[in-house]
């Protein structure tokens, strides 16, 4: 079950880093959002939950189950402020809720 749960973030992330990138306007329009967006930066924090989800879910240890929630939370923190991606920040949110590293 825990494996899907962190397949599934990893799909999530990966589906807004493949729509982020679709040109340089959307691109424009994440930068130039009422918040205050980095879409370059949130582009390379959601390859690494991506990576960090893959990592944790093929090798369940610890310090994976820690390198993920650290990179969800780098995430969620550069993302909250930018409109466009609330809904990917609310779904983050909810899966880090469900993220025990004891």
């Amino acid at each position: 079950m825990k494996k899907a749960i962190y397949f599934l973030s990893f799909l999530l992330v990966s589906s807004f880093f493949i729509m982020s990138c679709e040109t340089d306007s959307d691109e424009e329009n994440l930068d130039s959002g009422s918040g205050n967006c980095n879409a370059s930066r949130i582009e390379q924090l959601s390859v690494d939950v991506s990576d960090t989800g893959v990592a944790y879910a093929g090798n369940q240890t610890t310090a994976n189950c820690i390198a993920y929630n650290n990179a969800l939370t780098a995430f969620i923190n550069e993302a909250e402020n930018c409109p466009e991606v609330q809904a990917q920040v609310n779904q983050l949110k909810e899966l880090q809720a469900l993220l025990s590293c004891n």
